[in-house]
């Protein structure tokens, strides 16, 4: 018999009814919650595949729609796990880094469009007061 108790609720946990392997047929699961009655659940196994065909990131694994991006930055390096077949080519692509010579090109190209129009509007102001 297992105890689990939390916060506000403890669980129960019985098995019984053991085969050859070690495996239980009988699965009891008492929740008893503080202010509620007891509410029991018992599960029994009819057949237990101990080989089974299907590996765990098939079973466990999160399924998200096919139109979906979905990225992972965990590891330090942004990677594209699933990417809409629509957006070309899919999964596991690193996300684009630029390389310092196209950082410095676009700076520049900001900084030109930023202060292209300020240093017109200095010289068109000071034209006007002059004359």
């Amino acid at each position: 018999m297992r105890w689990l108790v939390t916060t506000h609720s403890a669980f129960i946990s019985h098995r019984e009814n053991f085969d050859a392997q070690g495996f239980p047929q009988v699965w009891k699961r008492t929740t008893l919650k503080s202010g509620s009655p007891a509410k029991q659940v018992e599960v029994v196994f009819k057949e237990i595949e101990t080989n089974p065909a299907f590996k765990d990131e098939e079973v466990f694994s999160t399924k998200f729609p096919i139109d979906y991006i979905v990225a992972d930055a965990t590891s330090g390096a942004d990677v594209i796990l699933q990417k809409p077949s629509f957006l070309g080519p899919t999964a596991k692509q690193p996300l684009a880094n630029p390389s310092p010579t196209t950082r410095v090109i676009v700076w520049c190209a900001l900084g030109l469009f930023t202060l292209g129009p300020c240093i017109a509007l200095l010289r068109f102001m000071g034209n006007k007061s002059k004359g």
